[in-house]
């Protein structure tokens, strides 16, 4: 205050300075006995009372602190602080931070792998000491493998998940069958090659007892469904299911085929094996026949007899007689079998369905 002269019922207000506080009335008021209605006040200088000192830690200083200075904590081994280690004392009496509090450590633990910090890829030795919050990778010996990816957190002393290493499933390789595995090593699925198909199940889960979970599949060459003279459908003989020519079928598929009009079943139901149809599936045609010697030959659309001592005398061949037609109707030829003195040639004309052509004597 100044010495100034104030008249009745005058008011004065006081206020501080940053980092003083005001004690005493905030305002005074000039009485008619020319006295002021309270004592002035007075500013003293900020200070912030020392917060309480964490569990397993040294603080420098437990007296109060003036504005702007600091103070600061540590914590005793194998603790480790969190929060910030330094704090400032602000103009109002509070602290920049809240007070920290010490936490354990985690102790690397000795194990056949490697463990290395999980960004700067660094190896820790056993019984380093790795402060809270922070994750580490590990590794483990083979056959063993890392749980939870081989990625640890420390909390308050303890890793977590805990460090465990799982024993792995051998990989049997066998030629032929090809394989994937999850990024965990811990799933297989199987394939074959084109024109082969899988036996057993496709996929196989290591348990935690190092074995697989099914036998090992293997690829078996697919059976394929020709059409072969006679035959008029294949089906599947399980579900009846109908199988179009050319399509596959897989191992020890059962199939059930049926001849075409004028054939007849040779072989019962047949059975994919390794690729091939057993027994091969056969159909045979009732219409013809072929005897040596003298030839006969029969089927839908001609009917040759050559009389004994005769040869056919077609294309130019020694005339010792004739063979002699006795029907004939434009139909479609069917294969036929001759034997080993004669040979087979297709004429061009409908109103033959085939050519007998005898050797020479």
């Amino acid at each position: 205050m100044t010495n100034v002269s104030y008249t009745y019922k005058s008011v004065i207000y006081f206020s501080c300075f940053p980092g003083y506080f005001l004690q005493g009335n905030r305002s005074i008021r000039c009485e008619e006995t020319k006295q002021w209605s309270s004592p002035p006040p007075v500013c003293k200088l900020v200070t912030c009372i020392p917060p309480h000192t964490p569990k397993h830690a040294n603080v420098s200083t437990t007296k109060e602190v003036e504005v702007n200075k600091t103070i600061h904590f540590n914590c005793l081994e194998p603790y480790s602080l969190k929060g910030k280690s330094v704090l400032t004392c602000l103009e109002d009496g509070d602290w920049s931070f809240p007070t920290p509090v010490c936490t354990w450590k985690c102790l690397v633990p000795k194990i056949a792998g490697r463990v290395t910090t999980l960004l700067q890829n660094k190896v820790l030795k056993p019984k380093t000491l790795i402060r809270s919050g922070k994750k580490v990778l590990y590794s483990c010996k083979q056959p063993f493998l890392p749980v939870a990816f081989g990625v640890i957190q420390c909390f308050s002393g303890k890793w977590h998940p805990d460090i465990q290493c799982k024993k792995t499933c051998k990989i049997e390789r066998v030629k032929k069958l090809n394989y994937t595995l999850s990024h965990n090593f811990t799933v297989i699925e199987y394939y074959c090659p084109a024109g082969e198909t899988l036996l057993g199940d496709s996929k196989r889960t290591c348990l935690e007892n190092g074995t697989w979970s099914s036998k090992l599949p293997v690829c078996v060459k697919k059976c394929h469904l020709l059409p072969n003279l006679g035959i008029y459908s294949y089906r599947n003989s399980d579900n009846l299911q109908y199988l179009p020519f050319g399509s596959s079928v897989p191992e020890n598929t059962n199939i059930t085929y049926s001849c075409q009009q004028n054939y007849s079943k040779k072989t019962k139901n047949v059975r994919c094996s390794d690729g091939t149809l057993t027994p091969v599936p056969h159909c045979s045609d009732k219409r013809f026949y072929v005897e040596s010697k003298n030839l006969r030959f029969k089927n839908q659309s001609t009917y040759y007899v050559c009389k004994d001592n005769y040869s056919c005398n077609f294309f130019g061949y020694r005339d010792y007689g004739s063979c002699v037609r006795t029907s004939c109707s434009y139909n479609k030829c069917v294969s036929i079998s001759v034997d080993k003195a004669s040979k087979l040639y297709i004429k061009a004309y409908h109103d033959y369905c085939c050519i007998i052509r005898c050797h020479e004597n």
